[in-house]
């Protein structure tokens, strides 16, 4: 079965951006934690700085949960997708027709 254009997309949408994310999490807390080291406790640089860790904290649920949730609609649509996705819990052949 041919997954389309816009399933394609729409997955390579919320892998990329699930990258962004965890990158931007873990760059972020870095920097907090260097400038917190520098002294520098307050002020809008740091605000900044937080808000951005905070953004990227609360994209990474928002897309772990989209990407989870997709995840389980290839489970039901028996389409394959779900055998690359979760390796350990493989459909078999009688799964597939019963579905």
């Amino acid at each position: 079965m041919e997954t389309s254009p816009l399933q394609k997309l729409a997955a390579k949408l919320v892998q990329l951006g699930m990258y962004a994310s965890l990158a931007t999490i873990a760059v972020s807390g870095i920097l907090i934690g260097g400038i917190y080291w520098m002294g520098m406790k307050d002020g809008l640089l740091i605000e900044g700085i937080i808000a951005v860790h905070e953004l990227a904290v609360t994209g990474s649920y928002w897309l772990i949960g989209l990407h989870a949730a997709a995840a389980i609609f290839h489970r039901f649509k028996n389409d394959g997708v779900w055998n690359s996705v979760v390796p350990a819990w493989k459909e078999t052949e009688t799964e597939k027709k019963i579905s």
